[in-house]
């Protein structure tokens, strides 16, 4: 089974458990609905009081803001990696060697909520486009791999 295919199958494994699961994939847009409202509160709030911070406009805080967003999407693929030790030492990882597989990708997205890191993914990419668009900036190609 190559690495695309196992990918895809470990992505629809964790969509039929948050599809199962509605209570929980309610309380994930729940929270996705706060995180952006509580972020964007918090800097209509400073910005009140302080005009400029150190130099930085709004807008500029807000993009900011929205790569965080994105990043945490990315890094929320790499979880995995966090309880390898832990799986290593109950002896949980054996599973994945004993099978046709690349044993590393099994351990990275076997426990992933997808939905959550597409959330803040495309969270991410909505904020800056509505903030490119409303404050008229302009994005260059080059410059988004640097960014992200």
């Amino acid at each position: 089974m190559n690495s695309v295919k196992l990918l895809f199958e470990y992505m629809k494994i964790s969509m039929k458990k948050e599809y199962e699961y509605r209570f929980e994939l309610f309380m994930l847009l729940i929270q996705m609905l706060f995180n952006v409202s509580f972020t964007l509160i918090f800097w209509n709030t400073l910005f009140q009081f302080l005009p400029s911070l150190q130099g930085w406009t709004k807008n500029e805080l807000l993009i900011y803001t929205a790569m965080i967003q994105f990043g945490e999407g990315l890094s929320g693929a790499f979880f995995g990696f966090r309880d390898m030790p832990e799986r290593i030492r109950n002896g949980e990882v054996d599973k994945y060697l004993a099978r046709p597989m690349n044993s590393m990708l099994g351990l990275l997205f076997e426990n992933v909520s997808f939905f959550y890191f597409m959330e803040q993914i495309i969270i991410g990419v909505i904020i800056v486009a509505v903030i490119s668009i409303r404050y008229q900036l302009s994005i260059e190609i080059k410059n988004i791999l640097p960014a992200i």
